[in-house]
Order: C-alpha cells, then structure tokens, then sequence
C-alpha cells in the first residue's frame, strides 16, 4: 500500500520535476493544483500524474493548443475577412467560424450589440416568413449556439424533396446527411431499439432576421406558440408536410386528420384550435394522448373537405400519399379519390 504523504513531502516531491504544488494535497489519487512550469498559470491534475512525469503542464506545449493559438491569431489579424473565406481558409463550417469571431470579440470586451452584427440581415419575403412559422409549428427549431445572440434554423427530415424545398429560402443552408441507423429509445419507460431510416439534417447560417421568430417562438427560452400566429394556407401546408397525417377511418370509407403538437401546452394547443375557426372555419377536436400530449384531429367529412381545400395541391410529390380525400357520394358512403381529380 502507497504511503500517504504530508504537505511539505508532496510539495518538495513535485518540485524535485519540477512542477509546483499549489492546492492542498490529499492522496495520489485525488487531483490538486499545480503550477504550469511554461506559462505560470494553474492547472489540476492527480499529483501522480505529476509525479510520473506524464503531465507536468496545462498543455500550452501541446501540439493541439499551439495550433489553436495560430488559430486565433490568424482570426483577429483577419476579423474583416469574408466569413466564407476564412472558413474556406480555416477548413471550418461558416457557424463554427461565426462563435469563434464572437468570443475573441467577447473577450475584448464588447458588448453584444457590437459583435452580433457579424451576422447576415437577410430580407424575407411574406411567403418565405409562412413557411418558418409553418416550419416552426412542426419539427423545425431555432438554437443560439456558443456564445452567439443570433440563432440558427435547424430542421430534420427523411424527405429529399421537402427538404430542397425549404432551401429556396435564401440562407447559406448546411446539409449533413445521416445514413440509417439503429437507435435505443425509452418511452413512459419502455426501452426499444428502433431503426431509424436515411435523415436529412439542414441548418442555417446564423441570420438577424431569425431574431424576430426567435422573440415570437421563444419568449422565456421554451418554445411555444406566439399569440399573434395566423394559420394561412401555406403556413397550414408546411405544418403538415412535417408534422401532420391523415388516415382512413369508417373501414377505409372516410378519412382523418391529425396534425401532432406534442412539444406544446394544452393552452398552446386550444390557441391553434380557435386560429382554426378565425382563419379557415375549420373545426378540429383536441386529443388527450396518455394524458401527456395534445394533437388537433378531423374526422368530418365536411371539414376535411375545408381543410383539404384550405391548403391546396401537394407540391412535394414525396407527400403526395398524405392527400387521403374522400369524395361524397351519398349518405354514409364515401369513395376514395385524389386530390386532382376531385
């Protein structure tokens, strides 16, 4: 057994490598501070560590922090550089370039309305801000990432073509691809593995337009749905491109509507089922999932009719499937029939 040492033991053993102990020490095992013997400044490590001469510095020596120090030189001698280009230069993503700009900024003591405008402004027209509020209503998010004010617009999803899609509104996108995979999920407890198909993943470059829809969606930094939301048909459209379905009830007969707001409060939830009447006088019903969850769901005939009507063709021919419309041919009948030749 490793004898345990006194203070002053431990303290001139160390210094017998070099390196200074500065915290108190407790055992081998347990880590103190030391004093870089480099550039003076204190880190901590396990006083065997020390002792054995595997880690005697805070790493300023190391390969990786000399290249980070290059790094950050090359990005403050160059701060009015094209963010493209030092990106291109730097062999990063633009958004990891942004956070970079904006700690060195930070750290220079700025304050956040001086670095925030390393951003974009991009002007949106009113078709491209109803397809983010038809975004945000599904699947699609807004982050801040490190220590930037200005979020980014992230959205995942198996569908090429939707995802092509989005991309006409004008932000630089960034596209990664994941392959199909087996996950492990737990739900109210349950583990399963699941396998999960090919997914598209696109992020936007951090853009001062995405300001306002963060103000309105995230207004205590949980998303939730803003009061002035207006469901127009394209809003409407997109919301259930992402997260929306139908399905035939009444054995195959008629069909329903289900448009998914799990992420939302039941008061959320009641708001977007009032917006439904003022702005389509579409009628849905709000469903109670393991008393956790809400979904707004149709299953009138009439007002499936409305809602199909309401939003118009399917312009991504991946969801065409989702367009189950039921034509009236007499009184407890229906007959299955597409979109387009209704």
């Amino acid at each position: 057994m490793t004898k345990k040492l006194t203070q002053e033991e431990a303290e001139e053993k160390s210094l017998r490598v070099g390196t200074k102990m500065l915290g108190k020490y407790q055992k081998n095992s347990v880590a103190t501070e030391f004093e870089c013997k480099f550039c003076h400044k204190a880190f901590k490590t396990r006083p065997l560590n020390v002792w054995n001469k595997s880690k005697i510095s805070c790493g300023c020596q190391s390969d990786k922090h000399r290249w980070v120090q290059k790094e950050i030189k090359f990005l403050i001698d160059n701060k009015n550089m094209p963010r493209e280009l030092l990106a291109t230069k730097l062999h990063r993503s633009i958004d990891s370039v942004v956070c970079k700009l904006c700690a060195l900024r930070l750290k220079s003591n700025r304050t956040p309305t001086d670095w925030v405008t390393c951003s974009q402004n991009t002007k949106l027209s009113s078709e491209h801000i109803q397809i983010i509020d038809g975004l945000m209503l599904g699947d699609g998010g807004l982050k801040k990432d490190g220590n930037m004010t200005t979020p980014v617009l992230s959205l995942t999803n198996i569908r090429k073509d939707w995802i092509d899609n989005i991309k006409q509104i004008p932000y630089n996108w960034r596209e990664v691809v994941k392959p199909p995979r087996k996950q492990t999920v737990t739900i109210d407890g349950i583990t399963r593995t699941i396998t999960c198909k090919k997914t598209y993943v696109i992020t936007s470059t951090a853009d001062l337009s995405l300001n306002l829809f963060y103000d309105r969606w995230y207004p205590k930094g949980i998303k939730s749905i803003p009061s002035d939301i207006k469901l127009t048909p394209l809003v409407v459209k997109h919301w259930f491109y992402g997260d929306g379905c139908s399905e035939w009830h009444q054995n195959g007969h008629g069909t329903r509507i289900v448009l998914y707001t799990n992420g939302f409060t039941k008061k959320d939830v009641e708001l977007l089922q009032n917006r439904f009447l003022i702005d389509a006088n579409i009628s849905f019903l709000i469903k109670s999932i393991r008393s956790k969850y809400y979904i707004l769901r149709c299953g009138k005939y009439n007002e499936v009719i409305k809602f199909f009507n309401y939003i118009g063709k399917c312009d991504v021919k991946e969801f065409e499937y989702k367009w189950k419309i039921p034509k009236w041919i007499g009184a407890g009948n229906y007959k299955h029939k597409k979109y387009k030749n209704i």
